[in-house]
């Protein structure tokens, strides 16, 4: 395991072994590793996302590939980033609509090119079918069961290729279930099982959400029955259509609550729903969703709270309202939103 990764470029992420287990196979351990450093190394979530993107983008080949082809594909990738990057460095008070289009983070060049790449790091999950939603999209997934699962952005979905007596899938990000009811040759209900980092949702026939993120898990329960099982306990719990459970890993509190559906639901229709959402919260889920840097001025001006709606392709709107209602000062620059106060 390196000790300096702050140094680390996508490529060398890439070519980490403790990275691509984290990526491949995770476990507690792993999970805490990367979790605990990238909460000590923000500026580095970008390296870190575009390569974990790469790896997750790939088929994997049983074949190697010459140093000299390996330079080349990374000259190409770097070359395509450098143009979707271009040219010159602009500041302006807000952002317009396009900028909810986001810059694909060469994910789109690299899933073309990445084949040489990740057959020279040699091995990869061959028993997983892996899903993804990139930056700034939203994507539906039909099951082999007729289950349909609604990736929101910047998520990941890895399924099993083998589903004999249970069928299981693990999610990273967020994503909406919706089950289809299914029984064995005895007439024995099927579960269906949501494995997340923090815990696992184990249903037969339901509707629900699952929010995984910065190590913690949100499940709201849409309709249907669905049983919880924390990673470190033997008991479930059971939830009813309403509920709405959070899991932390970071402090082990579970959070119960009644929510209205459409509060976590909104992104399934391309819509933000705040309601009383602090900033510091509201700067993660534009990160999340565009991946984009949000930078706040200060802690007091992260737990200022504001409430709306607004469609997820217009990103300058929301921000518009934020300034107003808060009064305060929105800037961008490149990639990153600075968020000050009107004396600053």
């Amino acid at each position: 395991m390196s000790m300096n990764y702050q140094d680390y470029s996508v490529q060398e992420f890439i070519e980490d072994s403790y990275f691509r287990q984290w990526v491949y196979r995770p476990d507690s351990t792993s999970h805490q590793f990367w979790q605990r450093w990238l909460a000590q190394h923000p500026e580095k979530q970008s390296e870190v996302d575009q390569a974990q993107s790469i790896l997750l983008e790939v088929q994997f080949k049983e074949y190697t590939v010459s140093e000299e082809e390996k330079n080349e594909v990374w000259q190409q990738i770097r070359q395509q980033r450098l143009v979707s990057l271009s040219p010159t460095t602009q500041t302006t008070s807000l952002p317009n609509a396009s900028l909810s289009k986001r810059w694909p983070l060469a994910i789109g060049i690299a899933a073309s090119l990445v084949l040489l790449v990740v057959a020279y790091l040699g091995w990869g999950r061959s028993t997983e079918t892996v899903y993804t939603a990139e930056y700034g999209t939203t994507r539906t997934i039909l099951l082999a069961d007729q289950s349909t699962v609604e990736l929101n952005a910047n998520s990941i979905l890895r399924v099993s290729k083998d589903w004999d007596e249970e069928r299981e899938v693990w999610l990273e990000g967020e994503g909406f279930f919706a089950i289809q009811h299914q029984e064995d040759a005895t007439g024995e209900r099927i579960p269906f099982i949501v494995h997340t980092h923090e815990l696992s949702v184990r249903v037969v026939g339901t509707e629900f959400n699952v929010l995984s993120r910065r190590g913690e898990t949100q499940v709201g329960l849409h309709s249907g029955k669905v049983y919880l099982n924390l990673d470190h306990e033997t008991s479930s719990l059971t939830m009813q259509p309403g509920d709405w459970v959070a899991f932390s890993e970071e402090d082990q509190q579970l959070t119960q609550d009644q929510l209205t559906p459409a509060s976590y639901t909104a992104w399934r229709d391309q819509r933000f729903w705040f309601d009383n959402h602090t900033l510091s919260e509201i700067a993660s889920m534009i990160h999340d969703y565009y991946g984009l840097e949000v930078i706040l001025s200060s802690p007091s001006l992260g737990q200022r709270t504001f409430s709306g709606q607004f469609p997820t392709d217009r990103l300058d709107l929301m921000l518009k309202a934020i300034q107003a209602t808060l009064a305060v000062q929105v800037t961008i620059t490149d990639q990153t939103i600075r968020v000050t106060t009107q004396e600053e």
